[in-house]
C-alpha cells in the first residue's frame, strides 16, 4: 500500500490484495486527511488505486488506512501510509 503525489496536493494511494477472485473485493479507505475516505472495487488483477486531494495549506495530513473485503466478507488487516502535503510522503 502506497501513496504516490501526483500534484500539488494530489495523491494516489495505491496497492493489490491476493484473492481467489480478486475483482469480488472491495477496499475501503479512511484516516485524518479530509479527502481520504471512500471504497473502490479491486480490479481483475487484484490492483486498487484512489486518487485524494489534499489542502496545501500545512491543515490537511495524516495517515490513510486501508482495509479490503471480499465476496465472503472476509477482511484483510489494515495497511496504512502517511502522507504529509509539505512533510511529503
Amino acid at each position: 500500500f502506497t501513496a504516490e503525489q501526483v500534484g500539488l496536493g494530489a495523491y494516489v494511494v495505491s496497492g493489490r490484495v491476493v484473492d481467489e477472485n480478486p475483482a469480488g473485493v472491495f477496499v475501503s479507505f479512511s484516516g485524518a486527511p479530509a479527502g481520504a475516505n471512500g471504497v473502490v472495487q479491486v480490479a481483475e488483477d487484484g490492483t486498487f488505486g484512489l486518487v485524494i486531494m489534499l489542502a496545501y495549506d500545512g491543515s490537511d495530513y495524516g495517515s490513510v488506512y486501508a482495509q479490503a473485503v471480499d465476496e465472503l466478507g472476509q477482511f484483510s488487516g489494515t495497511a496504512s501510509v502517511y502522507i504529509d502535503p509539505h512533510g511529503g510522503l
